[in-house]
């Protein structure tokens, strides 16, 4: 019976590997958050951009609501700007994690390897203890054939 002497280290490597997996899951949804965020921040200063265009068609403008509009507008973009910020560090913490995983996958696959060359070192040892077995096997029913000795082996002898 085959057993892998490195077992434990393997299933370390492969429960790393998982949890790098669930941690670039969670960075990678961090990172889609903060960049649906930001589209959201870009689609509203387009809309209140529309808004104050539309203000200023109309023959009567308030300076109020044009100041309104332009402070409001200010605002977002400094909300986008820390936004973009955010969605880059994330995103940066996503490129960090994805080669965390990747490394994680190499260390892995190099266990998997060696468990492979074990697995194939312990069937070639029984293959050749088998075969040694079967060529004594063959030996003595050769000498006991010789003999007259093995009741089964044909003899030509008269």
């Amino acid at each position: 019976m085959f057993k892998f002497r490195l077992k434990s280290v393997l299933d370390y490597r492969k429960f790393l590997e998982n949890m790098k997996k669930m941690e670039l899951a969670e960075k990678q949804r961090i990172y889609l958050e903060n960049k649906q965020r930001g589209e959201r921040l870009r689609e509203i200063r387009n809309q209140y951009h529309q808004a104050m265009r539309e203000e200023t068609a109309v023959e009567k403008v308030s300076v109020t609501t044009l100041s309104f509009y332009h402070s409001y507008i200010h605002v977002i973009e400094m909300q986008i700007e820390m936004q973009d910020q955010r969605t880059e560090q994330a995103r940066r913490d996503m490129v960090e994690k994805q080669g965390e995983l990747v490394e994680a996958r190499k260390q892995k696959e190099v266990m998997l390897r060696a468990r492979e060359k074990a697995l194939e070192k312990y069937r070639y040892e029984e293959e050749m203890k088998n075969q040694k077995v079967l060529d004594e096997v063959s030996a003595i029913k050769y000498i006991r054939s010789q003999r007259g000795l093995d009741p089964t082996a044909q003899t030509t002898r008269v």
